[in-house]
């Protein structure tokens, strides 16, 4: 795919993100720090994204910076990580550092316990954790 394809492909994603936030060219040009023209060249695929830029887009518009990428020949999606679930993976790497493996497995059958059936047979590949 040449540049100037790739350049159209994140200003659509930039789009379709935008639209569905709900937000206004005007209102997220003015977050950027740009005027509402240059951020329709961006979405148009007219004027070429620099990093820095892609980078506060991802902020502003609650996804990783891979997400601008998808769709495009040789990126798989990955299931985003939104800035609401840093603080699941946070929890997740300390409950894998935690080196007492009885308190690891007690806390992992409370979080069992706690979690929905539906989510627990999804986790476990169709089959329902026991309850300890």
């Amino acid at each position: 795919m040449m540049a100037e394809g790739i350049e159209v492909h994140l200003g659509k994603r930039v789009l379709e993100r935008r639209q569905e936030l709900s937000w206004s060219q005007n209102g997220l040009a003015k977050e950027l720090g740009i005027s509402t023209p240059q951020l329709r060249k961006y979405e148009a695929g007219a004027n070429r994204i620099g990093a820095e830029t892609l980078y506060k887009l991802a902020i502003l518009l609650d996804v990783e910076v891979g997400y601008f990428y998808e769709g495009l020949p040789g990126v798989e999606a990955r299931g985003s990580i939104r800035k609401g679930q840093w603080s699941i993976v946070k929890h997740a790497e300390s409950l894998e550092a935690i080196s007492d493996a009885e308190v690891r497995k007690i806390l992992l059958a409370l979080i069992d316990r706690a979690t929905p059936p539906t989510m627990n047979a999804e986790r476990e590949g169709g089959r329902r954790a026991e309850n300890p």
